[in-house]
């Protein structure tokens, strides 16, 4: 590696070079390892010390690990039969092996104190490194030269100069400290002395021949593990994971029978239960070692549920023992179906069915499953869904009674007479010709269980004819008919005839029991019997059928179709025909009655007229309540808010209001209070917060962002952010945004951080979105939009990711499309539906209690409002049309009530009219409704805010009502 210069073998003054002998750089260089080394200088080191003592050799470093500017470095390479150990006293060692011995850990990659020695230990030959920049007591000090090998010499700085014993030779391998541990070269110095003494009178000097021949080897480094790792910590069992060890050494092996490995070469392992796997690596004179743990999940069932067949309907239990390794669950299921609800080792069963449980164990972050057996579950019912009736004949004649029966198993049947069993009357039916009471017994069998039930009575009578009664007077609809019947009874064998009279004269036909009678008239059946040539005639009374017009409703409506609630509005009714009836109400009319009512809510009122004969017709109709009433506020605002302004409801349930624009903006600050219905000012705002956006904190703290600043007579987008704190009512600066930017988002994620983008700057539309972090004040990029989109929306979905709707893009125009960004991999999609019309500026946009997404109103290009809203479903991500609003409102405001409606406020047309009404949106029935009352001012470019208590808090607006503001009461 270098050449050593000899010297006379006095002891020389620093500086000079010594001479040097053989052994200990032999025992120095056979330390290291066995075989050839490489060994790389890039430059020597100044200021190295060499120390020779007795039993070792010590290299120290006498600066802190680093190289100075004008100093080179010195590097090795390790192989797979080296490593380089640590011992629990911060000592490094050598080993040739490649393995770290017990009590000491690889040590690649570190850097010990800074200041480091290299020492070589007798009689182990162990290479070891500690913390010392000094020579042990009871050492000489020489000075031996090391030139550069493999790499350019520092200029100026071509050598090393050490201190060295004058006794000895020794070669000195070297290694960059600062990182990882090289392979190690070692060079062997071979110096033979001739010395020839010329004597004079005074002093004898020595003339010294030195010859140095050098013989470089390269050995694999120490046994160091650089890394030592597995695809999967966790795994279930019957699954693998891989492992993966990265070492130098000669030789390194993995226990649990995996065997020798070769570095970086992966293995597959497929552990049964948690083993712990260690990775042995060794060089020839130490040991170094690693572990990783992989822990297997499992779960198993040691306890089937059992079926069971059974009479009683009161239910019963099904169980399942399991056993895992984490946390187990339970989910059963009924014919392959989940049950809802069913997460523990039993459940009851009421119903019949094939039954298993799926248990799961989920252990560190991982789940496996198992199922049961199958449990049939059966309850041996028998029901009887056709009773035998009671029945009347004439003697000798036969009767066929039957019974329709349902059982789980093989049904089975018993007739009884009079309570004693018939002898073969085993079938479904009997042919009965004798008088008495009739019953079955029906068996259901399955296996060896058995559910006996019996029919109800059914008697048999032997009888003559004889007329019992006749229907009584009835009417009929002109154009239908009514049924007329007769109920007759026959004692012995007898055969009877029917005849139907109209007004005492037979009609042709009627010969049954039953007539359809259609005109006014009296009616009545004579019944003729015969038995044995003997004839029975019986005449029935008459009933008298009256014919009667079909009812007729000529109208149905009220006075007003919309009312206020607390109002009210008369029904009026005009029918033919019938007598009418109103519901809700049962309110009996007559025609052309004027009926008060009064609902509460809107409600559709019926209308029916029924004729003397039970024909009925009906009509409905619907009267609208609309239930807003708006409250005027004496207080107003310490400034005009004509438009542009921001209300935001604080934790406490007052009203931050900020913003309006004037020339200049303005910086003053109202808070109202809702108890009170008063404002007050506060402190003023550090900036004039115009359009600008905010939000409120999880920590109650309003944040504002961006909007526009008067500057350079010019109105102009900013980057500035603030902080109100509604405990001192000021104002404070946090971080700006990254971009400027104005007419954009800003939404709250769930994990209560702020999440901006769109809009537009001095430069245009912005596409870059970033998020405000509350915890730092800081504002971090995220990817941009596929797009840039000014005066856009945005709305946080049930999953938590964030919906940006419409906008403008300068290339594409007004934009009907949605993007999705997606919080947890940080980017965006496209949603492939789009909108029926472009919703962007002024636009309002409201998230309703199903989670779907309402959108109403706006813009369009030609400055003309729109009527039409669209609704977005997340669950399909499709968009959809909604209902048109009342009138075309562009600038509005909504919010979601209590009861999930929707109220939309004010607005304006872009046709000079500025709207003093509200629509209500009813997102179960998808409908829109006018409210009756009306606000003081038409209102829009206003602000409003969703109060506590779930009224409407609305500010300013148009220049008529620009310092006032009112309360809308649901």
């Amino acid at each position: 590696m270098g050449r050593l210069i000899s010297g006379s073998g006095r002891r020389q003054p620093r500086g000079r070079v010594l001479g040097i002998s053989l052994g200990i750089a032999i025992i120095f260089a056979t330390a290291f390892g066995i075989g050839a080394a490489s060994h790389e200088v890039e430059a020597a080191t100044p200021g190295t010390k060499i120390c020779i003592t007795k039993p070792q050799i010590v290299l120290s470093t006498l600066r802190a690990g680093k190289c100075a500017k004008s100093e080179g470095k010195m590097t090795w390479t390790p192989t797979t039969s080296q490593a380089m150990c640590i011992t629990s006293k911060r000592t490094l060692k050598f080993t040739r092996n490649g393995i770290c011995p017990a009590g000491t850990t690889n040590a690649v990659s570190r850097t010990v104190n800074g200041v480091l020695a290299t020492c070589l230990k007798k009689p182990t030959r162990q290479v070891f490194w500690r913390a010392t920049s000094k020579c042990p007591k009871g050492t000489t000090k020489s000075s031996i030269v090391i030139h550069s090998v493999a790499a350019t010499t520092v200029p100026g700085n071509p050598t090393t100069t050490a201190e060295i014993d004058s006794s000895t030779t020794s070669t000195v391998a070297t290694q960059d400290i600062s990182n990882s541990v090289p392979n190690v070269t070692t060079t062997s110095s071979t110096t033979s002395t001739t010395t020839t003494t010329t004597p004079t009178t005074t002093t004898t000097t020595p003339t010294t021949t030195t010859t140095t021949t050098t013989t470089t080897t390269t050995i694999p480094g120490p046994a160091v593990i650089t890394s030592f790792t597995t695809d999967d910590v966790t795994i279930n069992k019957g699954g693998s994971t891989q492992l993966h060890a990265s070492f130098t050494g000669l030789s390194g092996s993995i226990n649990n029978s995996v065997g020798n490995v070769d570095p970086g070469v992966s293995v597959t392992v497929s552990p049964i239960v948690t083993t712990t796997y260690v990775l042995t690596v060794a060089d020839a004179d130490s040991t170094v070692t690693e572990s990783i743990t992989v822990y297997v999940n499992a779960v198993s069932i040691v306890v089937q549920p059992q079926g069971e067949i059974t009479t009683s309907e009161a239910g019963s239990f099904l169980s399942v023992g399991a056993s895992g390794i984490g946390t187990l669950s339970y989910q059963w299921f009924k014919n392959d179906v989940s049950i809802p609800g069913t997460n523990s080792g039993t459940y009851r069963v009421t119903t019949n069915g094939d039954y298993k449980a799926v248990v799961t164990s989920t252990y560190r972050g991982i789940t496996m499953s198992v199922t049961s057996s199958v449990a049939t579950y059966l309850i041996n019912t028998a029901a009887i869904t056709g009773q035998p009736t009671d029945s009347s004949i004439l003697i000798g004649n036969t009767h066929s009674f039957s019974v329709d029966a349902t059982g789980t198993g093989d049904l089975s049947y018993q007739w009884l007479l009079d309570n004693s069993e018939i002898s073969g009357a085993t079938s479904r039916t009997y042919l009965a010709s004798i008088a008495g009471t009739y019953k079955v017994r029906v068996t259901s069998s399955v296996s060896d269980s058995t559910r006996t039930i019996n029919s109800s009575d059914a008697v048999l009578t032997l009888t003559g004819v004889n007329i019992t009664s006749i229907s009584p007077n009835a009417y009929v609809t002109q154009g239908s008919s009514t049924s007329l019947a007769i109920s007759v009874s026959i004692s012995g064998g007898v055969t009877v005839t029917y005849q139907w009279q109209f007004n005492g004269s037979d009609i042709s036909g009627a010969t049954s029991t039953g007539y359809l009678a259609r005109q006014t008239g009296d009616y009545a059946v004579v019944a003729t019997g015969i038995r044995n040539g003997v004839t029975q005639i019986k005449t029935s009374s008459s009933t008298h059928v009256t014919a009667v017009a079909a009812p007729s409703i000529t109208s149905f409506d009220s006075l007003a179709s919309t009312i206020a609630l607390g109002g009210s509005t008369n029904l009026v009714p005009v029918f033919t025909n019938g007598t009418g009836v109103i519901t809700p109400g049962d309110i009996a009319v007559s025609s052309g009655d004027q009926i008060s009512v009064s609902p509460t809510t809107t409600t559709s009122y019926t209308l029916a007229v029924t004729n003397a004969a039970g024909s009925s017709t009906g009509v409905t109709y619907a009267i609208t309540v609309t239930t807003g009433i708006f409250t005027s506020i004496s207080s107003t605002s310490s400034t005009s808010r004509y438009q542009n302004s921001t209300s935001v409801t604080l934790a406490d349930g007052r009203v931050l209001i900020y913003g309006a624009e004037d020339k200049f903006g303005t910086v003053k600050t109202d808070v109202f209070d809702p108890t009170t219905n008063l404002f007050s000012a506060v402190g003023n705002a550090n900036f004039a917060w115009n359009k600008s956006p905010g939000v409120l904190l999880a920590n109650g703290k309003v944040l504002v962002a961006g909007g526009l600043t008067w500057t350079n007579n010019r109105w102009a987008s900013t980057s500035a952010a603030g902080l109100f704190d509604p405990v001192s009512n000021t104002w404070s600066a946090t971080g700006s945004m990254i971009t400027s930017r104005r007419s954009h988002f800003v939404i709250r994620l769930a994990d209560g951080k702020v999440f901006v983008g769109g809009g537009t700057s001095e430069a245009g539309g912005v596409k870059s979105a970033e998020i405000y972090d509350p915890a730092t004040g800081t504002f971090t990029s995220v990817p941009d939009m596929p797009e840039s989109r000014s005066d856009v929306s945005a709305a946080l979905l049930p999953n938590g990711n964030v919906l940006v709707i419409g906008g403008y893009n300068s290339g594409s125009g007004h934009l009907r499309s949605a993007v999705i960004y997606n919080i947890s991999t940080s980017s965006w999609s496209t949603v492939s539906s789009q909108m029926q019309i472009a919703h962007n500026y002024g636009a309002a946009i409201v998230t309703l209690t199903d989670g779907r997404i309402f959108f109403a109103g706006g813009w369009d290009s030609a400055l003309h409002g729109f009527s039409q809203t669209d609704i977005f479903d997340p669950s399909t991500n499709t968009f959809s049309a909604g209902p048109g609003l009342s009138e075309r409102r562009a600038d509005l405001t909504a919010h979601v009530l209590q009861d999930g409606k929707v109220v939309l406020i004010g607005g304006a047309d872009g046709y000079g009219n500025v709207w003093n009404s509200v629509d209500v949106f009813d997102p179960v029935t998808s409908s829109v409704i006018k409210q009756f009352n009306t606000m003081s001012y038409g209102r829009y470019v206003h602000s409003s805010a969703l109060l506590l208590d779930g009224r409407i808090l609305i500010v300013g607006g148009d220049y008529s009502g620009r310092f006032t503001a009112e309360i809308f009461t649901q």
